[in-house]
């Protein structure tokens, strides 16, 4: 376990005993479930009876979903220091179940935040689908956000950045489009292939086009159960990592969406959007840190475990100087990305700003996930020819690790994102 150097949450003993609690939980479960999930047919991962589902109930036992919901909804209603030390704590066991916990999450977080934006208006969705969700201890239900589309992905990122008359030319009409109905919106089209956990999921908060589907300006936000008739899940995707956790895509053939479900804001998604993959994009600084912590640690067991040129491989200056800069790499990733995820979700879900400069959080997951991406890679090199083995914990870390670069956001593309944004609120005053 590492040495916390925040003095503040070094001396709270209730976060001391939740990381120990958590971390108790990925070495006794969640790594060796996802180790052997990685190694089976995405299909069987998702089956009936598959080991997949035992790792998410234990975390819904621990009531870890509940973090982001406040207490008046019956959640835990953590700090965002409590919330990023489990999904640390969880990507260090999973980057796999560390991704489908942040999506399940940040899912019904977003019910609670709409119904703040609503004025609290929102109590068919509150109690249909929040409370049943925020009850669960047996991992009866689980949320997604399938928001991209077969068409396009991080090209959404940009648009949610644009003017509206510059976004009408870029050629971003979501696929899944909605027409009214009496009282119900009906819902026609695809979800991308790469949407995380959507073979699994009972729920998703999903992006849909509204009348007159003319641009991305015209997305709105829809909160749709999945077993609505029409509602069907193409294959587990075969995937290079995150193996641990499916990622497919989501058909909606005349599926007929309550109104109650249905949030219809004009401009909703440009704000709403943005903001949303700033708090995942620290997240994902968050879990992208638990990553490169694991794949350090296990170099630096392996190097004082091993044997070469007569001493242990940690006893070479070359190796100690390798591990040093691994160090550096997770410590640093940690600290960048606890601020980020401290200041997105206090303007998120505390203040409930909504236009606030963003390229902080979007650089924090290009950071975090470049970091974890050579952590790793060094992690393989400390091991040698056993850090290729499919045996090896550090080759899967590494597969894991290379996920990141396009999850939520292609890395150029945030990059670039993000340097509107400096340009934008950046005072050199």
């Amino acid at each position: 376990m590492y040495e916390e150097l925040d003095i503040s949450l070094a001396g709270d003993e209730s976060v001391s005993m939740l990381k120990k609690q958590v971390h108790e939980l990925a070495v006794k479960d969640l790594r060796p479930i996802s180790l052997q999930l990685d190694k089976m047919h995405p299909q069987e991962v998702v089956e009936k009876g598959s080991p997949y589902y035992e790792a998410h109930r234990k975390i819904k036992q621990m009531g870890l979903h509940r973090m982001y919901t406040r207490k008046e909804y019956g959640g835990l209603e953590s700090t965002p220091d409590e919330i990023h030390v489990v999904l640390e704590e969880v990507a260090w066991a999973s980057m796999g179940f560390g991704g489908g916990l942040g999506v399940d999450m940040c899912c019904m977080a977003i019910i609670m935040l709409a119904n703040d934006i609503m004025g609290g208006s929102l109590d068919e969705m509150v109690n249909d689908i929040l409370t049943p969700w925020v009850e669960d201890e047996e991992g009866k239900y689980h949320g997604c956000i399938p928001w991209l589309e077969p068409e396009h992905g991080s090209d959404i990122i940009l648009a949610c950045h644009l003017p509206d008359e510059q976004i009408a030319g870029f050629g971003l009409r979501a696929p899944v489009k909605m027409e009214k109905e009496g009282d119900y919106w009906v819902f026609n089209g695809m979800k991308a292939p790469w949407t995380t956990s959507g073979p699994t999921a009972t729920h998703g908060a999903v992006i849909v086009n509204a009348p007159p589907h003319e641009s991305i300006s015209d997305a709105t936000l829809a909160f749709v159960p999945f077993d609505l008739e029409g509602v069907r899940k193409g294959p587990a995707l075969d995937k290079l990592g995150m193996r641990d956790e499916p990622q497919g895509e989501i058909i909606f053939d005349n599926v007929r969406v309550p109104k109650e479900y249905v949030i219809m804001i004009p401009g909703l998604w440009k704000s709403l959007g943005g903001s949303i993959l700033a708090q995942l994009n620290s997240g994902m600084g968050a879990l992208y840190t638990g990553l490169a912590r694991a794949a350090f640690e296990e170099a630096l067991k392996y190097a004082r475990e091993r044997v070469q040129g007569g001493k242990p491989l940690i006893e070479h200056d070359t190796v100690k100087m390798r591990l040093a800069d691994m160090f550096m790499r997770v410590e640093a990733c940690r600290s960048y990305s606890r601020a980020a995820f401290s200041y997105s979700f206090q303007k998120i879900f505390k203040d409930i700003e909504l236009e606030f400069p963003k390229g902080v959080c979007y650089a924090c997951k290009v950071f975090c996930t470049q970091q974890a991406l050579e952590v790793a890679s060094e992690a393989i090199q400390i091991h040698g020819g056993y850090g290729i083995s499919k045996d090896s914990v550090v080759e899967k870390l590494f597969r894991d690790a290379r996920m990141g670069l396009i999850m939520d956001g292609c890395n150029r593309m945030l990059t670039l994102t993000a340097g509107w944004s400096v340009d934008e609120s950046y005072s050199l005053e």
